[in-house]
């Protein structure tokens, strides 16, 4: 899915992007499910409080290597909902810092998915 809709920009999912995260002094890791170039959903049971800063270090396919963000926890799950509607446990970030450099590896990553998931759409049954 590709939302464009009341948000500052794209996002793209659902995907799954391994990424390491810090909270506080504790090395984690989880997985985006979501991505934009301002923020993501992480998926993980290690949940940090709305506010609270969260590094993180996403592994970028397609040989783009890892981009490296300084975000912070807008919103968090628990287990809600049952089945298509159940959300993963996780937190909703915005970027606070991201290099021009991760900037250019986010955009090309959400372009290239935009591109894969129309040709897929164009060949379904």
């Amino acid at each position: 899915m590709v939302e464009t809709k009341a948000r500052a920009s794209r996002r793209v999912s659902p995907l799954i992007v391994r990424a390491k995260f810090q909270i506080g002094e504790a090395p984690l890791d989880g997985y985006v499910t979501n991505l934009s170039e301002t923020g993501a959903f992480l998926a993980t049971e290690e949940l940090a409080e709305e506010g609270e800063p969260v590094g993180l270090i996403l592994s970028m396919p397609w040989a783009l290597g890892e981009v490296t963000v300084e975000a912070e926890v807008v919103w968090r799950t628990d287990v809600a909902g049952t089945g298509a509607d159940r959300l993963p446990t996780g937190m909703g970030l915005a970027f606070v810092s991201v290099s021009a450099e991760g900037k250019k590896k986010l955009r090309q990553y959400i372009q290239k998915f935009c591109q894969l998931a129309a040709q897929i759409s164009q060949h379904a049954v």
